[in-house]
This record gives structure tokens, sequence and C-alpha cells, in this order.
């Protein structure tokens, strides 16, 4: 029987982009996904080691353009953008958010709507966890006792 969970980690850096540069904050996202297998019996969980996951697009590069002024409009674009690349849902919010969380972090309050194009460099890592359990066998001492009591 297998099971699976998955590890997210995202880094974003976030800087002031030159007005010179237009009005479009400028997002390089990047994605890294792995795998990790292990294997797990009764007594113990071993890891089997991790490797690229070979299962998915190549699309391991997102640019992207976006206004600066209104924030639910940049959430909700980068949550689109993001869904339409991982096709999943809430993968894709959970990473916009932290996106649009690191964008608040770098305007003061009192700038909104955003005037300062940023320019933000965000690196994904998204790694599933493979499990694979070792079925229970039965001792063939046990067996035996259980076949000589029918």
């Amino acid at each position: 029987m297998e099971t699976e969970s998955i590890k997210l980690d995202v880094q974003v850096t976030t800087t002031s982009q030159d007005p010179s540069l237009g009005l479009l904050s400028t997002v390089i996202i990047t994605l890294d996904r792995d795998l990790e297998e292990y294997d797990e019996n009764v007594d113990s969980i071993k890891s089997l080691g991790s490797y690229p996951d070979s299962s998915t697009p190549d699309e391991s590069l997102i640019i992207l353009k976006l206004p600066t002024s209104e924030p639910d409009y940049i959430y909700l674009t980068l949550r689109s953008k993001l869904k339409d690349h991982l096709h999943d849902h809430v993968l894709s919010e959970e990473i916009a958010d932290q996106i649009f969380e690191a964008q608040l972090g770098t305007q003061s309050i009192d700038q909104f709507p955003f005037q300062q194009p940023l320019f933000m460099l965000v690196s994904v890592k998204l790694t599933q966890k493979l499990y694979t359990y070792a079925p229970c066998n039965a001792s063939p001492l046990a067996t035996d006792l259980t076949k000589r009591a029918k």
C-alpha cells in the first residue's frame, strides 16, 4: 500500500524595480519538483532516497508581468497563472498567498495602491513523499498453530 504527503517550500526575494522599466512588476517563479521515497514497516521507516519528479511537465519557469496598482487583481492573477501551470487549486493558492505576503512586506500600508514596481524572484520546491508499506506477514509458527486448532 502506498500513501503520500507533500512538502512545500517557497522562498521569495523582492526588490524595487526601476520605474524606467515600466509600471509592471516582474515575477519570476522557478518550480522544482522532487520525489522522496520511504519504505515503512512495523518497526521502522527507511529512506530510499530522493530524485527529480520526471512525471510532471518541464514547465519549471513562470515569468509574469503584473500591474502594481490593484492588490486584489495581483493576487487573483498570480493564483490563476499558477493554477494553469500546477493544475492544483490548493497548491496554487498557497504559493500565491506567500508571494502576495512578500509583496505586502515590501510596500508600506500608505502606498496602496502599490506605486513602486517590484522584481520578485520566487523559488518553489515541491517535495512529494511516497511511503510504501510492507504487508505484515504472519509468522509460519502462528500459521501452523491456526491450522492445528481446526
